[in-house]
């Protein structure tokens, strides 16, 4: 805009306000949309990282649960229990895969029984979801 002598400025015209507040609103737009985007990403992880710590806990709770277990000590095929952490329960079942004698050592003059169990656990989720891991018990 250019300006005679007799024209002073009084401030800014309506037009550059409306461009301003166009571009302050925008970036402020964008804030909050890149703000509630890490927010959720943050929550998600958070989710995340609780359900799989969880997770250990529960599958450590199995394993030691089998191996004291009298029921892994005798030949039986299967058996089943349930794990309740934060009030969320984890049903599994363990099926005996193999049993295996241990090696035998170079005075053994009877060939060794067999002393170790593996499992194959299953764990399921309430989310529909299953781990299975294996777990080797010794008679």
């Amino acid at each position: 805009m250019v300006f005679t002598g007799s024209q002073v400025s009084k401030g800014f015209s309506l037009v550059e306000v409306l461009i301003a507040s166009v571009i302050l609103f925008s970036s402020i737009a964008l804030t909050s949309q890149l703000y509630k985007q890490v927010d959720m990403s943050s929550e998600k992880a958070t989710i995340l990282l609780s359900n799989s710590q969880i997770g250990f806990v529960v599958i450590e709770l199995i394993k030691t649960k089998i191996q004291n277990s009298k029921l892994a000590s005798k030949s039986v095929k299967s058996f089943s229990g349930q794990e309740l952490v934060n009030g969320i329960s984890y049903p599994w079942n363990a099926t005996l895969v193999k049993r295996i004698k241990p090696p035998r050592d170079i005075d053994d003059i009877l060939e060794p029984q067999e002393k170790f169990s593996v499992f194959n656990v299953v764990v399921s989720t309430e989310l529909g979801r299953k781990v299975e891991f294996n777990v080797t018990v010794w008679d």
